[in-house]
């Protein structure tokens, strides 16, 4: 079980237990008295009824329910494998993603996919920029044409799946960068300097991390 997992179970148990404690009745042998003639109970407050609201890291696509940026995928939950589809060993195309959340004031979308954990360092598997704010999502191996995709860490442009050795399991962050200016990264630079252009540029962010197992 994740830290994480472990973390929500154990809120959960905890506001279980206050619950069961403030539905016992304890008997301390008094008797209640009997209310005087014409007396009626107070009124019930309205609204008042107690819930639990649990919140996800990883909110559904399109909920509304939170006033920052989230990215998705129907294909993957955070913190759960990339389908072999998406991967170097399967179809290799990109995955299907979605968002909600964005700025007001965003002029611009920008993607990332970075495999932190590659033994020669982050490998850059697709970068995207140039993305309209009107866009709530990217359908699987499909990138507008007006959009700007960088060289990936094969040197290739587009997205690389995910291709991690044999025996080990990588994690790949996506992120979604609501951006307030203009990026202006231009076609044919490397995905190092796509996103360092990126990381210049005043945003807001939001991430989605799958994870894949080389075979």
């Amino acid at each position: 079980m994740s830290s994480r997992h472990s973390t929500l179970l154990g809120a959960l148990l905890a506001v279980g237990a206050l619950v069961a404690l403030a539905g016992c009745d304890t008997y301390d042998g008094r008797t209640m008295d009997a209310p005087p003639p014409g007396a009626t109970a107070p009124p019930r407050p309205t609204g008042s009824t107690t819930s639990t609201t649990v919140v996800l890291a990883n909110p559904p696509v399109g909920s509304g329910e939170v006033a920052a940026p989230v990215v998705g995928s129907a294909a993957f939950a955070d913190g759960q494998p990339i389908p072999a589809r998406y991967s170097c060993i399967g179809d290799n195309i990109s995955p299907p993603l979605g968002w909600t959340g964005l700025p007001p004031d965003t002029v611009e979308l920008a993607l990332t996919v970075v495999d932190a954990g590659a033994a020669a360092g982050p490998f850059v598997h697709w970068v995207v920029t140039g993305l309209d704010p009107s866009l709530s999502g990217l359908d699987e191996d499909a990138v507008p044409e007006a959009a700007v995709e960088a060289r990936n860490g094969s040197t290739e442009f587009g997205w690389f799946g995910p291709c991690p050795p044999a025996g080990e399991t990588h994690s790949y962050v996506f992120t979604l960068f609501a951006l307030t200016q203009p990026s202006g990264v231009a076609a044919g630079v490397s995905g190092q300097t796509a996103i360092e252009q990126i990381a210049r540029t005043p945003s807001v962010a939001a991430t989605l991390t799958g994870t894949f197992s080389g075979s």
